[in-house]
């Protein structure tokens, strides 16, 4: 019961992290490309 209720935000911080990286990375490639 315990674990269920880490695993919740758990899932919810790893989606929002993978969002936030993914943006990151499409935001920094054309810099990275530009700047080879």
């Amino acid at each position: 019961m315990y674990l269920s209720a880490l695993l919740f935000p758990l899932s919810l911080l790893l989606t929002v992290v993978n969002g936030v990286g993914k943006e990151l990375i499409m935001k920094f490639l054309p810099l990275q490309a530009i700047g080879n």
